[in-house]
């Protein structure tokens, strides 16, 4: 037998109970028998459908609970059929409330449950990094099943402040619907919908404090005013993503609290001040017939008592076991099971606990051994990293070693070409100019920008050399080019004439193996030249020396003839006579010619100088006399 049946016939028994008290009491109790009756058979209707649906909605989180663990699609089908059961039973709860403050906690309460329907619907549809949602739907959830548990407990005749009491505790749990929604999606429909229910419920709370005329109430409506104004600041906040932190989140739901704290304590003011006009309606009139309201009373303590124990028994008692069980599942212990046999929905809500627990056993099993496994994968990879780091380490030293050394290399190889005398120039295969070193600049076109144009361009003093340039002999013959070549300096008097030992080479590129230019090279070797044509002179000087040498040896033994002769002459001549003198005077000229004679010849030969003691006025004096008669009396 199920509970609803026995709820039922537990009604039922109470119902014929209060007829047959009422019959006994008399006619001084009909109004308040049928007064009772009537409301007896309206609440009985509302607590069914308001039972059915708690059960419903509970059973609409348990599927969304298992589907998640499991990804069973049967959950999603009882889920669906949670869904449809709670939407008839609550036609039948709209139908029964007659009043209107019932029938608009009837409205708030479908917007409730469509709200949780939209939010259990998207959490079907989240992946499973997003399950961490599962602990909020199901709190959500719980405080559903709470207000349901209040509603039904309000419902009777209730008056205007406590549908408005109820109104904002149903606006405040859609608007954390809707809030922890759009912060899981980010819809703007969801962040739309917020903004309404903060909207209504700042008119609600408007209303409860305009209505407000004790000095409790318009204390409780200045609390209720001043934490709904943190409130709303904060979910704004929190949906424009300006103050997400872990302490402002802590206080959303702190200030969500003491709204419900203030609405319930409200609620429950309300109900003390109902039921106390009830009572003493209901007092007045029982009053009149005590004994046989006292009769009645028994019969009616008796079902109750029975109620209670039956309800004991197949409720209270199985919902502590299914409740430690479940605290159970939290600690992770898998291994407990329900023990509860009863062919009534707790022993199902056991067994499907049972069987959850063996299958979350299961799954936390397998992830341990796969958080194991990927541990130890992420151990490995991250060993393979050091060593691939220590690896590039050592690399990107050796390349910061080469490259300080190839910077090193190519600062020298500039030095160099920056100090050398020679003029290096580089032209591309359009004989423009790439690259030159300074002595090129300094020697051919000082002050002339070069880089980009080409060498006609910039010849224009001579541009007639360029007809037999080596660089574009070198280009169009892909050869290398020696040759010497001049160059007139018409600003430089003494160095009228400058020669250049030009050298041209090809430019490639050794990875594509294309030509790129040519590298031309000049040298200044003018004063090479210019030694050239001295050692030519005097070679010609020397052979000459060696002629005139000749010329003299032939000369001076004519001379010793003439000397001879003077000599033999002169024995047979005494100084006094006329012809010695003229004989010694021929000698003397011939001994002069000797003398120069033998200069010549000294001058001539190769000969290893004598180093000695010289009189520099004789010499002077020597040298002289030889030149009187050699050199031009024009030069003196």
């Amino acid at each position: 037998m199920t509970i609803t049946r026995k709820f039922w016939m537990l009604s039922v028994a109470g119902i014929l109970t209060t007829g047959v008290a009422s019959a006994l009491v008399g006619s001084n109790l009909n109004d308040i028998a049928r007064h009772w009756k009537e409301k007896t058979t309206i609440t009985e209707r509302l607590n069914r459908a308001a039972y059915e649906m708690e059960i419903n909605v509970n059973g609409a989180g348990m599927a969304v609970m298992k589907y998640l663990l499991t990804r069973d699609p049967r959950n999603i089908e009882r889920f669906d059929k949670d869904v449809s059961n709670f939407r008839q039973f609550w036609a039948e709860f709209s139908q029964t409330a007659s009043d209107t403050e019932s029938q608009g906690l009837a409205k708030r309460a479908r917007e409730s449950f469509d709200a949780y329907t939209d939010l259990g619907t998207s959490l079907i549809a989240l992946t499973d990094t997003r399950r961490n949602l599962l602990d909020s739907i199901i709190k959500d959830m719980s405080e559903l099943d709470d207000s349901i548990n209040r509603y039904q407990d309000l419902l009777r005749e209730a008056p205007e402040k406590m549908a408005l009491f109820l109104a904002m505790e149903a606006d405040l749990a859609q608007t954390f619907a809707r809030l922890m929604l759009y912060l899981s999606d980010q819809d703007s429909g969801n962040r739309r919908a917020v903004h309404d229910y903060l909207e209504r419920f700042s008119k609600q709370v408007g209303e409860f404090t305009s209505g407000a005329r004790t000095e409790g109430e318009k204390r409780s409506a200045e609390g209720l005013a001043s934490i709904w104004k943190s409130l709303s600041g904060t979910v704004v906040k929190a949906m424009n993503g300006s103050d997400l932190s872990r302490s402002s989140l802590e206080r959303l739901i702190q200030l969500r609290r003491q709204l419900d704290d203030i609405l319930d304590e409200e609620v429950q003011k309300l109900t003390s001040n109902r039921d106390s006009i009830a009572d003493a309606q209901i007092g007045s009139a029982i009053s009149k017939g005590v004994v046989e309201l006292a009769v009645a009373s028994i019969f009616i303590t008796i079902f109750l008592v029975i109620g209670l124990l039956i309800f004991y028994r197949d409720v209270i008692s199985p919902l502590g076991t299914v409740t430690a069980a479940a605290e159970q599942l939290t600690r992770e212990n898998f291994e407990h099971r329900v023990p509860i046999a009863a062919p009534n929905e707790m022993g199902k809500v056991g067994v499907a606990l049972n069987v959850m627990a063996e299958r979350l056993g299961r799954v936390i099993g397998e992830l341990h051994k796969s958080r194991a496994f990927l541990e130890e994968r992420v151990k490995e990879q991250t060993d393979d990293l050091l060593r691939v780091n220590q690896s590039l380490q050592q690399e990107i030293a050796t390349c910061k070693r080469i490259h300080q050394e190839l910077s090193d290399q190519k600062k020298l190889m500039a030095d160099i070409l920056d100090n050398m005398d020679d003029s290096i120039v580089v032209f591309d295969r359009e004989m423009r100019i790439t690259a030159f070193n300074p002595s090129y600049q300094r020697r051919f076109f000082s002050g002339t920008p070069l880089i980009g144009r080409t060498c006609r361009a910039v010849c224009t003093e001579f541009p007639h050399r360029c007809t037999e340039c080596p660089a574009e002999t070198t280009l169009a013959e892909m050869r290398p080019v020696h040759k010497l070549e001049s160059r007139l300096r018409a600003e430089d008097p003494g160095r009228a004439v400058e020669w250049f030992d030009v050298r041209t080479s090809l430019l490639t590129d050794e990875r594509e193996g294309e030509i790129r230019g040519v590298i031309e090279s000049r040298r200044d070797v003018s004063d090479h030249v210019s030694l050239e044509v001295q050692l030519r002179h005097a070679q010609k000087m020397e052979a000459v020396g060696t002629l005139a040498g000749g010329i003299a040896h032939d000369f001076n033994n004519r001379l010793q003839v003439v000397i001879g002769y003077t000599d033999l002459l002169l024995l047979n001549k005494k100084p006094m006579d006329r012809e010695y003198e003229r004989l010694y005077a021929i000698r003397k000229v011939a001994m002069d010619g000797a003398e120069l004679v033998k200069s010549l010849l000294a001058f001539s030969r190769k000969i290893e100088p004598a180093i000695r003691v010289l009189n520099l006025n004789k010499e002077i004096e020597r040298v002289r006399r030889m030149l009187e008669r050699v050199v031009s009396k024009a030069i003196r």
